[in-house]
């Protein structure tokens, strides 16, 4: 696949701002699925942390709690909406919430609304294919995920926290290539909530 064209007339897009960058970046998302619930963890292509979104035990889908190192920054969590919608909610920066709504954007059909507040995004192709793109109201790319590996596990598991869990485990990663202008925390925020969303309208 041929290396993505990013939008050049966006403007700053910012969740908290520690994770911002003038150039392109990479970002890796590990979904780890356990019987207690889904942890995920975003890493940039130097293997350094940027976040971490730990299942509240047993919730299963419902709630996350979201750290930057040891910092909470907040929650994922189901939303009350006309539309199946996932929102995040902490801190003191853009209000964000993912949301189940087809429509179409720059002649092409997306199925999930991304809602910045100012600015709203969209998704464009399906979740679980091998590319979706996350673009901006006219089109133009702002990130675009590819489905990097899965892998399947049983046993005793030290998670990438360093939580000791039991039973069959499966961990499906993506690669995020991201526009520059745009918080790396941001995206991985919607990529963790876009995936929540994925597993509720199977």
């Amino acid at each position: 696949m041929s290396a993505p064209v990013f939008e050049t007339n966006l403007p700053p897009l910012a969740l908290f701002g520690r994770h911002m960058h003038t150039t392109p970046a990479t970002l890796f998302v590990a979904d780890e699925l356990f019987r207690a619930g889904d942890d995920y963890v975003v890493k940039d292509a130097n293997g350094a942390a940027i976040l971490r979104a730990d299942a509240r035990e047993w919730s299963r889908l419902e709630k996350k709690v979201v750290y930057d190192d040891e910092l909470q920054l907040g929650e994922i969590r189901d939303a009350l909406a006309l539309h199946r919608t996932v929102e995040f909610v902490g801190g003191a920066g853009t209000p964000l919430k993912v949301e189940h709504r087809r429509s179409e954007v720059g002649g092409r059909e997306a199925a999930f609304r991304v809602d910045l507040g100012k600015l709203t995004l969209a998704v464009v192709g399906d979740w679980k294919a091998h590319a979706v793109d996350i673009v901006s109201e006219d089109g133009g790319l702002v990130a675009r995920v590819t489905h990097d590996r899965a892998t399947l596990h049983e046993g005793m598991y030290v998670t990438s926290q360093g939580k000791t869990k039991i039973g069959e485990a499966a961990e499906t990663q993506y690669k995020v290539e991201v526009a520059p202008r745009v918080d790396l925390s941001l995206i991985g925020i919607v990529c963790i909530c876009l995936d929540m969303l994925q597993q509720k309208v199977c």
